[in-house]
């Protein structure tokens, strides 16, 4: 029904669909305090990638857009600013990539309407933010963010195409050479590897 709807109606649409998944999240994790009799800090991070998580599994959206709604659903009810909404963001990313299976993010499609809120809290209940983002960064090989950290041929690299750019010849002949001589270099492991196969 949705695809039938003018754009700014399915937007409107998914708008709500994620501000209705972040109340049903933040209960089923105020749920979880009770039961476990002891009050936690969930974080705002792990709802957004909650309600991400839920609008993928139902279809709503795919992944890049259910991030994107979840974080919009909590701006317009804790009015986070800019700043703090894509620091949030990136916080639930993280979780969505490092913490939690493809496969398990799949199957929870098959799960029904009334457990899926359910499943998805008690799976992040346990995770570490903290550990998600660590993962992120040193899959990144990075530091802080996950920042990758530039080598010092990249940065050589950089240099000279800057150099090249204000009309230094020395540093286009350079570019050149290097140009030709990682196609050389491709074409010999290209052909050892077809040797090898």
């Amino acid at each position: 029904m949705n695809a039938q709807l003018p754009r700014p109606h399915r937007a409107e649409a998914l708008d709500e669909a994620a501000v209705a998944l972040l109340a049903a999240v933040n209960g089923r994790f105020a749920a979880l305090d009770r039961r476990a009799g002891t009050p936690r800090k969930w974080g705002l991070s792990k709802v957004i990638a909650a309600v991400a998580l839920a609008l993928e599994a139902r279809r709503i959206c795919e992944a890049p857009a259910a991030l994107a709604a979840a974080g919009r659903a909590a701006d317009s009810i804790y009015r986070l600013g800019p700043a703090a909404l894509k620091t949030r963001c990136s916080e639930a990313r993280a979780l969505l990539t490092h913490a939690v299976s493809p496969a398990w993010r799949l199957g929870l499609r098959a799960a029904g309407p009334g457990r899926l809120v359910e499943e998805i809290a008690v799976a992040l209940a346990p995770i570490s933010l903290q550990a998600a983002l660590k993962a992120r960064a040193a899959k990144l090989a990075g530091a802080r963010g996950g920042r990758p950290v530039e080598s010092p041929v990249l940065v050589e690299v950089k240099s000279l195409i800057a150099q090249e750019r204000e009309g230094d010849p020395a540093a286009r002949a350079e570019l050149v050479a290097l140009s030709l001589h990682l196609r050389h270099w491709t074409d010999r492991v290209l052909q050892q590897s077809l040797k090898a196969g």
